[in-house]
């Protein structure tokens, strides 16, 4: 129980949310306020902190019916950069309150709408923005923006990679549940071991390792589904995942030589994983491509499946470990 500021009786007070009608620059549109209900007067009514919060909401649906960002995105992509709300301001070049205002009652022009949807969609652009302004912060606040701004920059190429492939995965009737996290773990596992490491080779070293964990485990390592080209087994969009972020290649005279330079990914793989990665290491890592290319035209899997189809993950079971 509490006092009610409308009738100064102590009882409870309830909170009500009631749907309400409104035309806000020109816009009509309806929305859910929410009031405080006094019993003893039969009358609903809002304090000061209710009062900023329906105004809050009531332009937040404004906002999303003309286009906007809502409050609530904006401050998710000011969170995304570790900025507080000054500072994204002057990482854009505005007035210190300008993001204040417009994550609580101020509704943003179309410019300014337009630069907050391309700091979300453009991580690198913002960085560049970032860094032209970075008399303005300490080196703290720095370190800590270009770290996550690399980061939103390394999952948007993941994700975007990731979504190309399952593109190409919907030509099969085959599933697309693609781990690209032990994708980077397995190449740089190779690439770590093996110091002359070409595409052929590291392709037919990860069929192994997901069909030799299927016979023991079921399952594959990485939801790959790998089709059977005349070098061998080849994963489904091989081109696209060696463009995965955290994997490294130089190219040569030979080819794509894969190089190690983000070992910390390994650590991303399981003790059985690992167990299955240093088994293929063992027995395979050391031939040379056209070996490891005749050694699978010998396997059941290859022998079993038509050029160019699917191999099935039935035929894991036939490799000699």
């Amino acid at each position: 129980m509490s006092k009610c500021e409308l009738c100064n009786e102590v009882h409870n007070v309830e909170v009500r949310e009631e749907v309400q009608q409104m035309e806000f620059k020109g816009v009509a549109f309806v929305y859910k306020a929410k009031f405080l209900y006094c019993p003893s007067l039969d009358e609903l009514f809002e304090d000061e902190t209710l009062l900023n919060e329906n105004d809050k909401v009531m332009k937040d649906v404004y906002r999303k019916k003309v286009g906007l960002l809502p409050s609530y995105e904006i401050a998710k992509i000011r969170k995304e950069y570790g900025l507080s709300q000054k500072a994204l301001s002057k990482a854009l070049g505005w007035g210190a309150l300008t993001i204040t205002r417009y994550e609580t009652h101020q509704v943003q022009d179309k410019v300014h709408n337009d630069m907050l949807k391309k700091i979300d969609k453009d991580p690198e652009w913002f960085l560049e923005l970032f860094c032209e302004a970075k008399e303005e912060f300490s080196q703290k606040q720095l370190e800590k923006t270009i770290a996550l701004a690399n980061q939103k920059i390394i999952s948007m190429c993941n994700d975007k990679i990731l979504n190309e492939i399952k593109e190409l995965y919907s030509d099969y009737a085959v599933d697309d549940d693609i781990d690209t996290t032990k994708i980077r773990g397995i190449i740089n596992f190779f690439a770590e071991k093996i110091d002359y490491l070409y595409t052929v080779k590291l392709m037919k070293l990860m069929w192994y390792v997901d069909n030799i964990f299927y016979q023991k485990f079921s399952r594959s390592v990485t939801g790959m589904q790998y089709q059977a080209f005349p070098m061998g087994a080849l994963p489904i969009g091989h081109t696209r995942l060696i463009e995965l972020p955290g994997i490294h290649y130089i190219d040569d005279s030979m080819g794509r030589r894969f190089v190690c330079k983000d070992a910390k990914s390994i650590e991303a793989m399981s003790k059985d994983e690992l167990q299955v990665m240093y088994l293929v290491f063992e027995k395979y890592g050391k031939l040379s491509k056209d070996d490891i290319v005749e050694l699978m035209h010998g396997e059941t899997a290859y022998k079993e499946t038509e050029k160019f189809a699917i191999i099935d993950y039935k035929y894991s079971e036939d490799i000699k470990i």
